[in-house]
């Protein structure tokens, strides 16, 4: 089947949502506050404390750096699935638009919602559209088309 023209589109989104992950991961993980925690937990470390209690703050930064990386790892090899057209893709994407979404609600409940999550939010709500077009669900072969031939459909 011809690949649909929004699929270049897509596929852009698709690597700039990675791109915006990627990019929220090193501001993240590159913030003083941050390496301050890491470095003093390695410290700990090399005076042979070997107390694997991470302190509360660093646990915390873990999780939303992870979070990020994690984040940004998928929506790239997504991204080269989408590309090529393979049909894992797009249940991939969807659960990981889904995923993005839920994340992004849980924040806005919370009252933690900052210019980050409406980025995130608005990105994987396109993405979302343009995966549910009945083409584009053809093309990754979610919906099955009956053939067309001399004998009707």
């Amino acid at each position: 089947m011809k690949r649909p023209r929004y699929l270049r589109f897509l596929s852009l989104l698709m690597f700039l949502q990675a791109a915006i992950f990627l990019g929220y991961f090193y501001l993240s993980f590159n913030q003083p506050t941050t390496l301050t925690f890491i470095q003093i937990w390695v410290t700990e470390l090399n005076r042979g404390n070997f107390d694997l209690n991470i302190p509360r703050g660093l646990a915390t930064v873990f999780f939303l750096t992870g979070t990020w990386l994690g984040l940004g790892v998928a929506s790239f090899l997504i991204w080269i699935g989408l590309w090529r057209v393979w049909a894992w893709a797009w249940s991939a994407a969807i659960i990981l638009e889904g995923v993005v979404l839920i994340l992004s609600l849980e924040a806005y409940l919370n009252n933690v919602v900052d210019w980050r999550f409406y980025t995130a939010m608005v990105v994987a709500v396109l993405i979302s559209f343009l995966l549910n077009q009945h083409e584009t669900q053809i093309l990754y072969k979610v919906i099955e088309t009956p053939v067309e031939g001399p004998f009707g459909k």
